[in-house]
């Protein structure tokens, strides 16, 4: 199985270090194809680097490890290649404030969740949601096909 990993800032690069740890073979992409090229060089054979859309659709599972607005605009991009995956975002829906700090990007009391047809399964922390992406456990298979949609919001 191959995992795309679209960032390769904290989150993304920390994935990547465990996946390819664990044995597992990724594709990294960045804005800056420079610093995912860069990545996988320091992880080694079973990391390479690949444009965004290369990524996605040479991979089983996407990691899309980017700013909340940017995984809106990655998935209308790229929307045609994400159908049939486990795409896994293990982002904080948070923004830059302009003063230094952070702020959430969804309305207080609205938390990003799983959803399968309009139901919300039990709510998954982003660590729980990627580790049953990668095992391919029989809750998630059964979650993907009964889903609408092939992407999957965790909450983080």
């Amino acid at each position: 199985m191959t995992t795309a990993i679209i960032g390769t800032g904290n989150i993304g690069g920390q994935v990547a270090r465990h996946l390819v740890a664990g044995g597992e073979q990724v594709v990294l992409a960045a804005r800056d194809e420079s610093h995912a090229a860069a990545l996988a060089n320091e992880l080694g054979p079973l990391a390479s680097a690949a444009s965004v859309r290369q990524a996605i659709a040479g991979a089983d599972v996407v990691v899309l490890a980017v700013w909340l607005d940017t995984t809106k605009e990655l998935i209308a991009e790229n929307g045609d290649l994400l159908h049939g995956k486990v795409v896994v975002d293990p982002s904080n829906p948070i923004q830059l404030d302009g003063k230094g700090g952070f702020s959430r990007t969804l309305p207080e009391g609205q938390s990003r969740r799983v959803r399968d047809r309009g139901s919300s399964p039990r709510r998954r922390s982003s660590r729980e949601g990627f580790w049953h992406a990668r095992r391919g456990s029989a809750g998630l298979e059964r979650e993907s096909k009964a889903a609408a949609r092939s992407v999957v919001l965790c909450d983080g």
